[in-house]
């Protein structure tokens, strides 16, 4: 459980990030300036979004059922750990949710014309709170969800994320066990 759910988990996660980023924040004007329509932009972010947040939710819910199932791991896991596997599930369920209903529903909804700068103004404290009115609620709850994530972020073991360690891909996994 432990190899596949990581595997799903940490390489899904590396494309949706990738993916926000490229969506997120950067502006419409730089893919229309690269010669890249409106119809390509939507088919890659689908194409490739939705089935990099499925693997990350895949990957997630195995490594929370191994961590709430397996009694070693559940034994050495905190109320912080199973807190921010739930919170991943639930901001990952939101955004797939989101994303599915937007893409199904063929709404005239532009994320990169109201979310994007929304953030990128958030981003430098200057957000425009009048970008969020017409964006859906499945973003917007998207959105809180992962505000809260953020929340319990420093607090948890998802903090390993910042410290980038490349070796980690290639080593072997290591069995924590408790004396006694």
């Amino acid at each position: 459980m432990l190899r596949w759910g990581s595997l799903l988990f940490h390489f899904g996660l590396l494309a949706v990030l990738a993916g926000h980023i490229a969506g997120l924040l950067v502006p419409v004007s730089v893919y229309r300036y690269l010669g890249v329509s409106d119809e390509a932009y939507h088919m890659a972010a689908v194409s490739g979004g939705l089935p990099a947040g499925v693997a990350t939710l895949a990957g997630a819910l195995i490594l929370l059922y191994r961590r709430m199932t397996v009694p070693r791991i559940r034994s050495t896991s905190s109320a912080g750990d199973r807190v921010a596997l739930v919170m991943l599930a639930i901001v990952l369920i939101t955004g797939l949710t989101a994303t599915t209903l937007n893409a199904v529903n063929h709404t005239d909804f532009d994320y990169r014309t109201t979310i994007n700068p929304w953030l990128r103004g958030l981003i430098v404290f200057r957000p425009d709170p009048d970008l969020m009115r017409t964006v859906p609620i499945a973003f917007k709850i998207h959105i809180l969800t992962t505000f809260v994530l953020y929340l319990v972020f420093p607090f948890t073991r998802l903090v390993h994320a910042l410290s980038l360690p490349l070796g980690y891909l290639k080593r072997s996994y290591v069995v924590y066990r408790r004396r006694g």
